[in-house]
């Protein structure tokens, strides 16, 4: 079989140490039918095995060529496995501010930027023409540049679009009072409805997504997993006292909260019944000095940097009990609401127990509803139920085996890769 050329375009580079590039490599990496180059526009190197052909624009690169018309505004590059860096640093001290502390007035201007800016160059077309790809695979996101790339891109070689949602990006359920976020919402979104009109296909990350978007855009909608080779027997873990708890991934929006609220609770039942459990935090979100005296309890929690790639596996495998986390505003959690987190198929994976914590979402009710794990919705509420659990460790290993069984009824890697493949080549074949 003929490769399927894939244009990919993102914003953040393909990094296998973050959940999104992490996703793609889950996704793609394996699929020997696939060839793909790689667009992106931030800063930052690539660090994955598939792709090789990378084309990158920067905001930075944009802003001076405002000024100074001879700075290219972006630049290709090749890259080997053997190349990628590990740096896991990859934001600039003023993204993660901005993130940090919510400046919406920042993001309105780097979406100025890219709309002033001159990103539609020649040596972005030509990166395109030597790749004569099949067709255009991108994340439908929040940033219009994105979807504005993806449109122009589609037009330009009349060849297939296909989205992929993760998050809520498009309803007015995420709601603000401040009017820079409603502006920028209003704009993002007209974008975002131009791009799906362009696309023939789009996959949805859940059931209540599809659900949702379906009605919206009036598409048919595929929900696509994350996967795992299910095969064999779970390793299960005995747990033992004390209990290890581990988090691992972003904990803003008000994560760190909900963390630091059970960082608590383990603090009292601790006191109260000798060492009892512990947990580890592992996070490249941005730190305060708030967040990491929160998180950091002598005894009882620890915040970490967040482990390699390639120590994952290992260090989620050494846990006793693994956290998700959801906001616990009504606002953050909005965003959310249709969501799911891809590092769940990890927990899954590792048959381990999962405790969910937050305001509820597709991922919390896809864990209750499969019986993964033990969710909360109430903080209040969290006390006596760790209580509970920690008192009936059998519980905590059922729970594992549930979490298991439910990736084998819904994350077995040939049938996902396998509809992959076969909706990639009817889209190609079919557009000929």
């Amino acid at each position: 079989m003929k490769k399927i050329k894939i244009l990919l375009i993102t914003s953040m580079p393909w990094r296998e140490d973050n959940n999104i590039g992490n996703s793609y490599s889950n996704l793609f990496g394996d699929i020997d039918e696939f060839e793909i180059a790689h667009i992106y526009c931030r800063d930052g190197e690539p660090y994955n095995k598939k792709v090789k052909k990378y084309f990158q624009i920067t905001e930075g690169r944009l802003v001076k060529h405002i000024f100074n018309h001879s700075v290219k505004t972006g630049r290709s590059f090749v890259m080997d496995a053997s190349d990628n860096t590990k740096d896991l640093s990859l934001s600039s001290k003023a993204m993660n501010k901005a993130k940090l502390l919510r400046w919406e007035l920042f993001f309105v201007l780097r979406d100025l930027i890219w709309f002033l800016g001159k990103w539609k160059t020649k040596e972005l077309y030509q990166f395109v023409d030597d790749f004569k790809p099949d067709m255009i695979f991108g994340t439908l996101t929040y940033m219009s540049n994105i979807n504005r790339m993806m449109v122009d891109l589609q037009k330009r070689y009349d060849i297939p679009l296909v989205l992929y949602s993760w998050d809520d990006v498009y309803s007015w359920n995420h709601f603000s009072w401040n009017p820079l976020f409603m502006l920028r919402k209003w704009y993002n979104r007209h974008y975002i409805r131009k791009c799906v009109n362009r696309s023939l296909m789009m996959y949805t990350i859940t059931k209540e997504m599809q659900k949702e978007y379906g009605q919206y855009f009036k598409k048919d909608c595929k929900i696509l997993y994350k996967s795992y080779d299910f095969v064999g027997e779970p390793s299960i873990k005995v747990p033992l006292k004390p209990y290890h708890l581990v988090f691992m991934g972003n904990i803003g929006a008000g994560r760190w909260q909900a963390l630091a609220k059970l960082a608590n609770i383990i603090r009292e039942i601790n006191v109260e019944n000798g060492q009892t459990a512990f947990l580890d935090v592992y996070t490249l979100s941005p730190l305060s000095g708030d967040i990491i005296s929160a998180l950091n309890i002598d005894g009882t929690s620890r915040l970490n940097k967040a482990v390699p790639q390639e120590e994952v596996m290992a260090t989620q495998q050494a846990a006793d009990i693994l956290i998700h986390v959801e906001p616990l505003t009504k606002r953050d959690a909005s965003f959310y609401r249709l969501s799911f987190s891809t590092k769940l198929v990890d927990y899954l994976y590792n048959a381990r127990c999962i405790l969910g914590l937050g305001l509820q979402t597709a991922t919390l009710s896809y864990i209750e509803d499969n019986k993964a794990g033990i969710v909360v919705y109430d903080l209040d509420k969290a006390k006596s139920i760790l209580l509970n659990l920690f008192t009936h460790p059998e519980m905590i290993e059922q729970y594992g085996k549930n979490a298991w069984n439910c990736g084998v009824r819904n994350h077995e890697r040939d049938g996902i890769r396998s509809m992959l493949i076969h909706d990639f080549v009817t889209l190609t074949n079919s557009f000929k």
